[in-house]
This record gives C-alpha cells, structure tokens and sequence, in this order.
C-alpha cells in the first residue's frame, strides 16, 4: 500500500513520542514493524524503543526460551486487556481472541504442555451405512438441482 508524505509525516510525529509498535496501533499503519523502522529509518530519527524489543536487544537473543516466554506473557495481558473493553467491534474481538490463543498456543509449547493429537481410525460397517446415506442425499439434492434449473429453462 502507499502512503502520502502526510500520513508518513504523521507517523513519523507519532513515533518520535511513543514508538514504532504503539504509533502503528494509534493509527492503523503501516502494516508490518518492518515498514514503519524504515521511514524512521529513512528520516533519520530517533524513538523510543518498545520494553521488549528493549530487552531482546540488550541480549542479542530472541531464542531462549525465558525470552520467549517473556513475549508470550507479554502479548497474553496485552490481549487480555484489550479484550476487556467493551468498545470493540465483532472483527476486533474476533482478531483479538485468535492473537490471544496464538499466544497461549506459543507459552504451552514453551511449557511443553502442547498437546499432539494422533488419531487412529478405523471404519466399521456404520460408517460405511453412514457415507452411504450421505452419499445418497448428495445424489438425491444434485437432481433436484437439475430438475429445478431445466424447469427454469
């Protein structure tokens, strides 16, 4: 997507005072930290750095798992807290619970609680009378298709 010089500008303004991440949640874009880095970048100014990226920074490590644990914690109170408001829209609420399970999804991984599902099936004679039936239906549903569009014909 492209931006105009004002809306970089403003951006910009934003991000002098409270950050890359905080400035593209005040204002919706740009999309990816990487975008708004480079006009920081480009502009050759100076912002604050994010209190995790802070902390990632100062170690050089993103790959431990305290590290990462810290992230996870970090974006779980985040989501929790927005989750809490009562303004959000149905979208909101929906983006902002799937981010919360991706989230405890990472810390039970970490945890080494992550559960691996391995099914093993088997068919028997009602599943059999079960495809059967459906099968059936399907046919049954896919005539009167037919029927109903030639009569429209």
């Amino acid at each position: 997507m492209n931006y105009t010089d004002e809306q970089i500008a403003d951006y910009l303004e934003l991000a002098a005072e409270v950050g890359i991440t905080r400035a593209m949640r005040t204002l919706g874009y740009p999309k990816s930290w990487a975008s708004g880095q480079k006009w920081v970048q480009r502009a050759g100014i100076e912002v604050p750095i994010d209190t995790i990226k802070a902390i990632a920074k100062a170690h050089h490590d993103w790959y431990t798992t305290e590290d990462m644990l810290v992230v996870a914690q970090e974006g779980i109170s985040r989501v929790h807290m927005e989750l809490q408001s009562t303004n959000l829209t149905p979208d909101e609420h929906k983006k902002m619970s799937e981010a919360f399970q991706k989230y405890a999804n990472t810390w039970l991984l970490l945890q080494g609680k992550a559960n691996n599902i391995n099914e093993h099936r088997s068919t028997d004679s009602t599943d059999v009378e079960l495809m059967n039936l459906l099968n059936d239906e399907l046919s049954k549903n896919a005539q009167l298709d037919m029927e109903a569009t030639q009569s429209l014909d």
